[in-house]
């Protein structure tokens, strides 16, 4: 039940109540001869009087059921929480700012990434928040779609968006050629900022450090003594979030 409901019945039966205490009270005025300007008569007093009986039984049947959005007890509820987010997408460790709107006037609101707890913020008066920074956790290997959702401690009321964390991706340019070849090699949906370790086969070929959005390039060598021909793995694995990503370089 919304505010304003509340707050349009609780208007119509003081509106009632009013108009019922002025015939009332006109009424007995007149008892001792005074008269009210605005009652100066008894057609007047008993329009009033059945005016506010009208107003008082159209608030009553017209009642927002429960009366607020706790059973009857507490304030009344603002209408359906809801959460918004700076941005939907991006890697690990990944910084966005969180807004809500629709909980408890002044309430703590807790906030996590699918099931690890993030952060809290307290509503305004009037049950919104804005402005809140909250880190996607830079260990997070998992990719795919994931809920940020915020829960009001003391309404109990919950508001939730999609995050969608990428899959790691790993290219070399070239993608084939003797020992020695230099190979550049790019790599995205890392964690932000974390060093990534390069290795060819089983050997460290560099470490790097992603950007602001989880990226990376480095130039690497294939080592000019390795003896072997076919296929064999570039491997880049980022140090915190342990996220790790191959792609085949042919030897010639």
């Amino acid at each position: 039940v919304g505010l304003r409901e509340v707050i349009v019945f609780e208007t119509l039966v003081l509106i009632g109540v009013a108009c019922i205490i002025g015939a009332v009270v006109g009424g007995g005025l007149k008892l001792v001869n005074v008269e009210l300007p605005l009652i100066d008569s008894l057609a007047r007093q008993l329009l009033l009087g059945v005016v506010g009986i009208v107003i008082i039984v159209v608030a009553v049947a017209t009642k927002p059921a429960g009366g607020n959005g706790n059973g009857g007890t507490g304030p009344p509820d603002l209408g359906e929480a809801a959460l918004t987010l700076s941005r939907v997408a991006g890697p690990p460790g990944m910084s966005l700012t969180v807004g809500g709107t629709g909980f408890a006037s002044g309430e703590t609101v807790a906030v996590r990434f699918h099931v690890q707890d993030i952060g809290e913020v307290t509503a305004d008066g009037s049950g919104s928040f804005a402005g809140m920074t909250i880190v996607i956790p830079t260990n997070w290997v998992f990719e795919g779609q994931f809920q940020v959702v915020a829960t009001g401690s003391s309404s109990s009321k919950s508001a939730s968006q999609s995050f969608e964390v990428p899959r790691p991706t790993l290219e070399l340019s070239p993608t084939d050629g003797p020992a020695g070849t230099q190979v550049t090699v790019t790599g995205s949906g890392f964690a932000v900022a974390e060093e990534i370790e390069v290795e060819f086969n089983l050997d460290r070929l560099a470490v790097v450090q992603a950007d602001g959005e989880g990226r990376f390039s480095a130039t690497v060598i294939i080592p000019a003594d390795w003896p072997f021909s076919g296929e064999f793995d570039v491997r880049a694995t980022g140090e915190t979030s342990r996220r790790t990503k191959n792609a085949p370089f042919d030897v010639q």
